[in-house]
């Protein structure tokens, strides 16, 4: 209602500041669903917060995506900078749909890179299932390849099988 709208854009700094974790995430989908453009760059800020809680800065990256590309490509940045590992998983996603070559390399990455938590691999093959591009395939293939070498991490075994089947 255009009651609640407005009540929301008054308060926004203060259902911003004065809430956290799971709340705090809550109130930045709120407020961005009113006005993110008053919000914005409190957006981005907390997208570069490591301080914040990793709920509050996907809900902001989630925001800025749907909502302001002009801040995007910092929050983008930011996120892939993260030490989150769920902050570095949203912005791979995100970027499936706003620059796919670029979350193919990224994706590549975290399926070669060890130290990519198995989180971000989960992430990366529920992404691959989504590009219909012949380099999600070839990326999807390579680890077929290597459950059946043995060489899979098995916490990611259903995720892969997943991820082709979606295919």
């Amino acid at each position: 209602s255009p009651f609640l709208r407005e009540l929301v854009k008054d308060r926004a700094s203060v259902l911003l500041a004065k809430t956290e974790g799971d709340l705090q995430a809550a109130a930045v989908e709120l407020v961005a669903r009113h006005d993110v453009g008053q919000v914005a760059s409190t957006l981005l800020t907390w997208v570069k917060d490591e301080a914040k809680s990793t709920p509050a800065r996907v809900s902001a990256l989630r925001s800025l995506a749907a909502a302001d590309r002009a801040q995007l490509e910092a929050a983008l940045l930011a996120a892939r900078e993260s030490r989150s590992p769920e902050l570095r998983a949203e912005a791979r996603d995100l970027l499936v749909k706003a620059d796919p070559p670029t979350a193919l390399e990224l994706l590549q990455q975290v399926l070669d890179q060890e130290v990519s938590t198995v989180v971000e691999r989960q992430r990366a093959f529920e992404s691959l299932a989504r590009l219909r591009v012949e380099r999600a395939e070839e990326l999807l293939a390579r680890s077929l390849d290597r459950l059946s070498q043995g060489t899979l991490d098995p916490a990611l075994e259903l995720d892969l099988l997943e991820a082709v089947k979606a295919r």
